[in-house]
C-alpha cells in the first residue's frame, strides 16, 4: 500500500467521511464511540478510491461490501501508524517535533512561519492535529517533496509521546514548558516531565533537544545531566510593550510581535533558535516571526456593540490563565474584565490549582471578573469584584446588563466548556 501512496495514486489519506479526500485512501478506525468500518460505503460515495478495512469486519460483511476496492488489515489504527512510519522514512524530511504543556501550537506556527520565509518545501501540522490520529495523518498527507516537517506532539495519557515519537522520529525536538495541564490523565508534574522527555526515545542520529531555559523542571533536569540546547537568556535585551503587543531584542535583532502577550516572547525565542539551528539569517528570522498574527480563539479580538472581547476560549491551563490575565491588564481600556471558566484535566489538583490562581496580582487590577463552573469560583475568593455563576444563561443575562462600550473582556476556559458561546449570545443582546 505504501508504494501506491508514494506513486501518487492516492490524493491523500482520510479517516473521517465528514472530511473526505476525492481519490483518497480511506482507513477505517475503530474508536470507543464509533466504528469507521461502518462508514466504508459513505467513504466511497464521497470519492474514496480504496479503503483499509478491519479483517474481522470484512469477513462478517462481505456481501454488503462487494464492489468496493478494499484491503483487509488486522487493525486500521495500527495500519495508519505503520503507513505513516514508512512514508516518513521514505520521504525522510528533517522532522521538528514540538511538545509542551503550553504554547505548542503558537510555537509550531512561529517555526512554520520562519521556515516558510527562509526554506523550501516546508509542511506542518494543521490546527491541532497532534494526537495518535492527527500526527500520522499529517505525515501521510504531506507532499512527497517535503524537506522540513513540523509536527506538534500532544498528550492525553501516559505513553502518547513515546508512540508519536516512534512515528515521527524527530531530528529536532522542542519542549516549550512543563506545566500542570493533563495531571488528571498523567499523574504528577514529575510524570508529565518524564512523558515529555520521552520524545527523545526515537531520536535520529545527531538529533537535538531544545528546551525553555526559564522552566524550573527543565532547568533542574539539565543540572542533573539532560543534554539540551536553549535560547540564551543573556542575549535577551530590551523589552517594550504597547497595548499588550511586545517588542524585544535578541542577539542584537529587534522583533516586534504581531500577536499580544508577554508569554509569546518565549514562544518566539524558541522558534528563533530553531531557525538559527537551521542556518536561517537574522533578517528572515525577523520576517517570519513578525508575520505570524495568531489564530482563531487564541487571544483573538472581536468587537460587539463598542465592547472589545478577547476570545481565548480554545483551551486553558493555570499557566495560560495567568498569561491571559497579565496580557489583559497590559492593554488599554476603560474597564478590564475577565470571564473565566474551569480548567479541566487537573484531577485531584483541581481545587488547589484554581485556588492558587486567586492569589495572582493581575486579578487586583481588574475592574470586575466573572467565573463559571465547578471550580472557577475559587479564583474569585478574596476579591470583592468577583462574581460566580452556575449557568451560562445567568452569566449571559448579567453581562448583557453590566457591560458597556469601552470595556475590554477576556474570555478563557478549557475547550469543553465552550465559553465562546457567550459571544454568540451577546451578539443579539448588546
Amino acid at each position: 500500500m505504501i508504494d501506491r501512496i508514494i506513486s501518487g495514486e492516492f490524493k491523500g489519506v482520510f479517516i473521517d467521511t465528514r472530511r473526505p479526500i476525492e481519490g483518497g485512501l480511506f482507513i477505517a478506525i475503530v474508536g470507543d464511540n464509533f466504528n469507521g468500518n461502518s462508514f466504508i460505503p459513505e467513504a466511497f460515495k464521497k470519492g474514496a478510491k480504496a479503503a483499509l478495512v478491519d479483517r474481522e469486519y470484512y469477513e462478517e460483511n462481505k456481501e454488503s461490501l462487494e464492489g468496493y476496492e478494499l484491503y483487509p488489515v488486522n487493525s486500521g489504527y495500527e495500519s495508519l501508524h505503520e503507513l505513516a512510519r514508512e512514508l516518513r522514512n521514505y520521504v525522510n524530511p528533517y522532522v521538528i517535533a514540538i511538545t509542551g504543556s503550553n504554547g505548542k501550537t503558537t510555537t509550531k506556527n512561529m517555526v512554520y512561519s520562519i521556515l516558510k520565509a527562509g526554506l523550501d518545501d516546508v509542511h506542518a501540522t494543521q490546527g491541532n492535529f497532534n494526537n495518535d490520529i492527527g500526527l500520522p495523518l499529517t505525515i501521510l498527507n504531506m507532499p512527497l517533496s517535503t524537506k522540513y516537517l513540523i509536527l506538534e506532539h500532544g498528550i492525553m495519557k501516559k505513553g502518547d509521546i513515546h508512540l508519536l515519537a516512534s512515528i515521527s522520529r524527530p531530528d529536532l525536538a522542542l519542549i516549550t514548558n512543563i506545566g500542570t495541564s493533563h495531571m488528571e490523565l498523567i499523574g504528577s508534574i514529575e510524570d508529565i516531565l518524564k512523558e515529555k522527555l520521552s520524545i527523545r526515545d526515537f531520536f535520529t542520529d545527531d538529533a537535538h533537544l531544545m528546551i525553555n531555559p526559564f522552566d524550573t523542571l527543565l532547568e533542574k533536569a539539565v543540572k542533573q545531566g539532560l543534554k539540551a540546547d536553549a535560547p540564551d537568556p543573556m542575549e535577551l535585551g530590551e523589552i517594550t510593550s504597547d497595548d499588550g503587543y511586545f517588542c524585544f531584542h535578541y542577539r542584537g535583532q529587534e522583533y516586534p510581535l504581531a500577536l499580544r502577550g508577554k508569554h509569546n516572547i518565549l514562544n518566539a525565542l524558541l522558534a528563533i533558535e530553531v531557525g538559527r539551528h537551521l542556518g536561517i539569517s537574522d533578517n528572515i528570522l525577523k520576517e517570519g516571526i513578525c508575520a505570524y498574527e495568531g489564530e482563531a480563539m487564541r487571544f483573538s479580538e472581536i468587537k460587539i456593540g463598542g465592547i472589545r472581547f478577547i476570545n481565548d476560549a480554545y483551551n486553558a491551563s493555570p499557566a495560560s490563565i495567568i498569561a491571559g490575565l497579565e496580557t489583559l491588564v497590559a492593554m488599554r481600556a476603560q474597564r478590564h474584565i475577565a470571564v473565566l471558566g474551569d480548567v479541566l484535566e487537573l484531577g485531584i489538583y483541581a481545587h488547589e490549582e484554581h485556588l492558587k490562581l486567586s492569589n495572582h496580582p493581575a486579578l487586583k487590577e481588574l475592574d470586575a471578573f466573572f467565573t463559571l463552573g465547578d471550580y472557577a469560583g475559587l479564583i474569585g475568593e478574596g476579591h470583592d469584584q468577583a462574581k460566580h455563576f452556575y449557568s451560562l444563561k445567568a452569566l449571559n443575562n448579567y453581562l448583557s446588563e453590566f457591560l458597556r462600550p469601552g470595556d475590554l473582556v477576556l474570555i478563557k476556559a478549557s475547550r469543553s466548556i465552550e465559553l465562546e458561546r457567550i459571544l454568540d449570545e451577546l451578539k443579539g443582546q448588546l
